[in-house]
């Protein structure tokens, strides 16, 4: 699915599949906000978005290389150590694998940030629009992305105006389908034993029946 965005390229809204229908069905989605576990498969979606938001820009230098390398920059002198700098073919390709492959929650949120406040504040310049191609979101886009996905893997921030916000709820909200399934599921199979139950009664008074009137 779709919609045109506000700039040339365009948003697509994330898909539900198959597979996340039946996860929803089969009650396994997450039903409390955790804050420590970046899952693997959200860190590559948000690299998608990064790259997607940022686009190929047509300068030379890019903004988007002169930004990767900044933000390189910037992270390295933080944390006191380069960021697979010595495999990576880039500035971008360090800072991401690095992100993909670290142990340590805070440096992923660390990048996280920074990469969105990058998105924020750059790519959203009228400077920038002059040169990109193939951008497919606009900020907003990437930044609603961003924030479903948290919710989808129950990781219980949101980034607003340049910043990782804590969500105050301890519950997710967002999914008030799944209680609803599962009462559902609750029912039928209450029926489902009530029916039971009420064969076995009426067995029982047929043999009853069986026995009084020697049927």
């Amino acid at each position: 699915m779709t919609k045109n965005s506000p700039n040339k390229g365009v948003f697509v809204s994330i898909l539900d599949l198959f597979s996340k229908r039946q996860k929803r069905l089969r009650g396994e989605c997450p039903d409390a906000y955790q804050y420590t576990d970046i899952q693997k498969q959200l860190r590559v979606q948000a690299v998608f978005i990064i790259k997607d938001a940022f686009g190929i820009d047509s300068r030379a230098p890019s903004f988007s290389s002169e930004t990767f390398k900044q933000l390189h920059n910037s992270l390295a002198k933080e944390y006191g150590f380069s960021l697979c700098k010595e495999s990576a073919k880039d500035d971008f390709d360090a800072i991401y694998k690095y992100f993909l492959s670290t142990d340590n929650h805070e440096h992923v949120l660390d990048i996280i940030k920074l990469s969105f406040r990058y998105i924020e504040r750059m790519v959203g310049n009228e400077a920038y629009q002059c040169y990109f191609q193939g951008t497919e979101y606009t900020p907003d886009n990437g930044i609603s992305e961003l924030n479903a996905r948290f919710k989808e893997y129950g990781v219980g921030f949101q980034y607003k105006s340049g910043k990782l916000i804590r969500a105050n709820s301890e519950y997710i909200y967002a999914e008030p389908v799944k209680p609803v399934l599962l009462l559902l599921r609750e029912g039928r199979e209450v029926q489902r034993s009530q029916s039971g139950t009420s064969k076995r009664r009426m067995s029982i008074i047929g043999m009853a029946g069986i026995k009084v009137f020697g049927r």
